[in-house]
């Protein structure tokens, strides 16, 4: 028998071969206030005891045709039984880093890149961080067999950038830096501006913008030039706290450093106007948009139609479509819906249908077929009241 009572108990009940969790020293820009969170002791899953009982001799039958004999695993056939066999099983799948950690016990086995992306893609699509940690912990200590030499694996970047998109995510901020400077101490040069994005993202949604511009400006210091991406997230930032001026300072700082602004960074900005009551200054910052040949999204027409209506400008609403229209940036995916309820709504049915006659000589919808019969109607309504 390749698998008895005793294998089984220990491969189901003791999580202890990996090395010790290496502690990464604090960052060099800052440090972090508080000690990062002390990781629990992997706890028995309550169902199970040392004692035999049917579902151990069911796991027992269930690795045994299954999973291939120790001396002929590899990483390859390893996942396979993990990916088709372990990961869908109703009662054993949460078993997976078990069976990860017992292969990495074996003589004649060692982890690849492959194994180490797919069980951390693994842990934490089910949450399962202070394992994921581990995870990283044993990979910096157990390179791949790729990277036996002077150069680091070069898979080693997305498994951790993996890793940390999931911790940021999660908001546990603490678990993505340590991670970060793990994989920046391990790979070859500098990392990819996508991960020091990831991490600035995280501190934004988690709502700590202060530590947000810490690493924006600990990115400058490490010679990460910040791209579109990076400015438009610290954008939003300044905007989710309520400090819109600080938002346009970036944004000029950006065009300065000769970064070009996207639609995404011109709607943050409109979007943020509006909120504060500065119509014209939104609509200026659109027709500005416009001049630097930035495209004009269907997103756009929404947060200026949707602004304007709510102070009350149906009819500049509408105008403004009409301008768009005539200077073709009009999306053709606008849904003009909503303009033309409130257009009715207002007892303007004849200006609705004035607006979609014309829209519809430039770009014929069958949407506006629609949208003309019902401003009609709406029309004949209030004529026989």
């Amino acid at each position: 028998m390749r698998w008895n009572k005793n294998n089984v108990i220990n491969l189901v009940s003791k999580s202890n071969h990996l090395p010790a969790p290496i502690t990464p020293p604090s960052p060099e820009i800052y440090r972090i206030p508080k000690p990062p969170p002390k990781l629990p002791e992997i706890s028995i899953p309550p169902t199970l005891t040392l004692s035999p009982s049917p579902r151990h001799s069911n796991f027992v039958n269930f690795l045994e045709n299954n999973l291939p004999h120790h001396q002929t695993l590899t990483p390859q056939t390893l996942l396979g039984f993990l990916r088709s066999k372990l990961r869908h099983h109703p009662l054993y799948a949460h078993y997976d880093f078990s069976v990860f950690n017992w292969a990495a016990t074996l003589d004649t086995f060692r982890h690849d890149h492959d194994s180490f992306l797919w069980m951390s893609r693994s842990l934490a699509a089910t949450h399962r961080f202070s394992d994921l940690y581990r995870l990283l912990s044993f990979i910096a200590s157990n390179p791949c067999p790729c990277s036996s030499g002077i150069f680091s694996c070069p898979e080693l970047e997305p498994i951790f950038r993996s890793a940390i998109d999931a911790y940021c995510r999660a908001g546990k901020m603490d678990y993505a830096l340590l991670a970060f400077d793990t994989m920046k101490r391990l790979i070859d040069g500098k990392p990819n501006l996508g991960v020091y994005n990831t991490v600035v993202n995280g501190y934004v949604k988690a709502g700590d913008l202060d530590k947000a511009l810490r690493f924006y400006q600990r990115m400058g210091k490490e010679r990460a030039k910040p791209d579109v991406f990076t400015f438009n997230i610290l954008i939003n930032g300044y905007c989710r706290s309520s400090k819109f001026d600080m938002a346009l300072d970036l944004f000029r700082e950006m065009k300065e450093k000769g970064c070009e602004p996207n639609v995404v960074s011109f709607n943050t900005l409109i979007r943020g106007f509006l909120s504060r009551g500065e119509i014209e200054e939104g609509v200026k910052m659109a027709y500005e948009m416009i001049e630097l040949g930035c495209r004009f999204s269907e997103a756009t027409c929404e947060i200026l139609v949707d602004g304007l209506c709510r102070e009350g400008r149906v009819d500049d609403a509408c105008g403004l479509v009409f301008d768009l229209s005539n200077k073709r940036v009009l999306p053709s995916e606008f849904d003009y819906g909503s303009l033309v309820e409130k257009l009715c709504r207002e007892n303007k049915a004849e200006r609705a249908m004035e607006m979609v006659e014309e829209l519809w000589k430039k770009g014929g919808n069958p949407m506006f077929d629609c949208l003309y019969y019902t401003c009609r109607r709406v029309e004949e309504i209030r004529k026989n009241r």
